[in-house]
């Protein structure tokens, strides 16, 4: 499967519902934005790669520190200022969905079987295109961070360009360490923008019908939940 360049724009675009922010570090690469070549990875914070950390959050049983009727009050369905279990599946039943069908819309080819439902193998190969993309627009403008140089970014470089990029906006935003212990990781990034992004506007329901969940990147931990 082939992704043009202005592919993964579009979907870096539209994560999250989504008109980026300029201050969107660990996401996209937006049109006009410039690159930077200071060290490796600045300037290339605004990769697509944070929707798959959005989705293994979301995929997950375990709601991130931050989910309280506070950060996301669209959660709160009974309104009683404290978010439950229940709570939680409904809100990233919803969440999750609502980016799969983003991607879904903007790229129905991503849809191999042409049924109208991205599984865990669609994502997959979204995402693999995704990171090739990526790493290739990093090994050109960033060279130094292939740091073997042997002219491919490795799964290992490409986590530490991304890991530099956390640690640049924890500088900027010390609330997105969750667990306060001076990492950000990349689960917490996706919580702390996931709650910048939760809105007011309440969940309208459950998964559609026949809707699969499963998405296991190869960056990412996501699980099934049935």
């Amino acid at each position: 499967m082939r992704f043009q360049r202005s592919q993964i724009v579009w979907a870096a675009a539209l994560c999250f519902g989504l008109a980026a922010t300029a201050s969107y570090a660990g996401g996209r690469h937006r049109p006009g934005h410039a690159w930077h070549h200071g060290h490796p990875g600045h300037g290339l914070n605004r990769s697509p790669l944070l929707l798959f950390d959005t989705l293994d959050l979301l995929e997950s049983d375990t709601a991130p520190l931050n989910f309280t009727a506070e950060n996301f009050p669209s959660a709160d369905i009974d309104s009683n200022g404290v978010l439950d279990d229940d709570e939680w599946t409904t809100f990233s039943d919803e969440k999750y969905d609502n980016l799969t069908e983003r991607i879904l819309h903007r790229h129905p080819d991503v849809d191999i079987d042409s049924n109208g439902i991205l599984d865990a193998d669609e994502l997959d190969a979204h995402e693999a295109a995704a990171i090739e993309r990526y790493s290739r627009m990093l090994l050109e403008r960033n060279p130094e961070a292939d740091i073997d140089s042997n002219g491919v970014i490795s799964a290992d470089e490409l986590e530490a360009v991304r890991a530099e990029n956390r640690a640049e906006f924890l500088e900027r935003k010390p609330e997105a360490d969750l667990d306060g212990d001076g990492i950000l990781t990349a689960e917490e990034l996706a919580a702390y923008r996931l709650a910048q992004r939760a809105g007011d506007n309440r969940p309208q329901g459950h998964r559609r019908p026949g809707h699969k969940r499963g998405h296991r990147g190869a960056f990412g931990h996501g699980r099934s939940r049935s």
